[in-house]
């Protein structure tokens, strides 16, 4: 029954796992997550490649995240009207994002040539308004537990890692093979923003915008092994 129900969420033929009901927000508690492992390169590529191989909704929304670093929860939600492909940008609203209500604000992430690649391959905003729509075309993909990814991870040879775990291995990624700031990698994962001797660090959207698109072509590149400079810009 576990394995069944699995595979039809994560194909999205079910929204919801009749066998779980846990409040959501314990679904998405961060300072669990921190105690999960951090990838390899290695893993991380392998991980990629199979998430393309598979033929599943949750599979699509790990690679929509690896290529864009966002929560799982604004991933698999994702919308067409959201993205500009000519411009290279997703901006994702602010009532899909973390934070306290009221002081949430929508956050816009360059596209990667990959991740524009990426969004070549999904059905059309034609079938539906979401990019990962779940057995109602007119809603998305509902992940509500590790379960579904874990199908993807064990494929891949990891043990032990959840989506979050690859927002985690991104950031180190970023620091460790490609020498990117902490605060522009910071900007990226779209935490909030530090407080230093009582003074809030904000960082400049408009200046930043150009340093994270090099930083996250730099890690497609990097995770793919193939650059996206060449990927057409055409619309969907």
């Amino acid at each position: 029954m576990q394995s069944v129900t699995s595979w039809a969420l994560g194909q999205g033929l079910i929204e919801a796992h009749p066998l779980v009901r846990v409040p959501q927000d314990q679904l998405f508690n961060e300072e669990v997550d921190r105690k999960q492992p951090c990838l390899s390169l290695e893993e991380m590529r392998r991980f990629w490649r199979v998430a393309l191989e598979m033929n599943n909704q949750t599979a699509k929304v790990a690679a929509w995240l690896m290529l864009t670093g966002v929560r799982r929860e604004a991933a698999h939600s994702a919308k067409w009207d959201e993205i500009d492909v000519r411009a290279r940008e997703w901006t994702v609203p602010a009532e899909r994002m973390k934070g306290r209500v009221g002081k949430k604000r929508e956050h816009l992430v360059p596209l990667s040539g990959q991740a524009v690649e990426f969004l070549m391959s999904l059905p059309s905003r034609k079938y539906s308004p979401f990019l990962f729509p779940g057995m109602d075309r007119d809603r998305p993909i509902t992940i509500t537990n590790n379960d579904q990814s874990d199908r993807v991870f064990r494929k891949a040879g990891i043990e032990g890692a959840t989506l979050h775990s690859l927002r985690r291995s991104i950031a180190t990624a970023m620091g460790d093979e490609l020498g990117i700031p902490m605060d522009v990698t910071s900007a990226i994962l779209a935490h909030s923003p530090r407080t230093r001797h009582g003074v809030t660090t904000e960082y400049d959207k408009a200046k930043r915008l150009d340093e994270r698109r090099e930083a996250l072509e730099r890690r497609a590149d990097l995770l793919t092994g193939e650059s996206g400079e060449g990927t057409a810009r055409a619309g969907n």
